[in-house]
């Protein structure tokens, strides 16, 4: 695992989310999916190697419609100094999504709490 993988990971199965925090501001955070766990808590140990916070979520597909769909899972970075530490490191190898992780360092540049974040519109 390297960061050229997580960049190329990124480009394919990745996005960056906003969420409202407490305040009613939004924050950035970044998101992979996948229906293979594994390479989801693969990723998940090398940033964790890398003192990167992240945690790797389910979604049980219970839709009666939709049977034959797999689970569904996802791996967040969601702290503003792992999101800026991530992005750092993947920025040099992502070829689709340079624009919005660069979208992402500037609104984290000048922020130094969840609080002081985009406000809700």
């Amino acid at each position: 695992m390297d960061w050229s993988y997580v960049a190329g990971f990124f480009d394919g199965e990745g996005s960056v989310t906003k969420n409202m925090n407490q305040t009613g501001r939004y924050y950035p955070y970044l998101v992979w999916t996948n229906t293979d766990r594994r390479v989801l808590e693969e990723m998940q140990k090398f940033l964790t190697a890398n003192r990167i916070r992240s945690k790797v979520n389910f979604w049980a597909n219970g839709d009666v419609n939709n049977r034959g769909w797999k689970d569904k899972y996802w791996l967040t970075v969601y702290d503003k100094s792992s999101v800026q530490e991530c992005i750092y490191n993947m920025h040099p190898h992502l070829i689709i999504k340079t624009l919005e992780v660069e979208w992402v360092m500037d609104i984290l540049e000048g922020v130094e709490a969840r609080f002081d974040l985009l406000p809700a519109v």
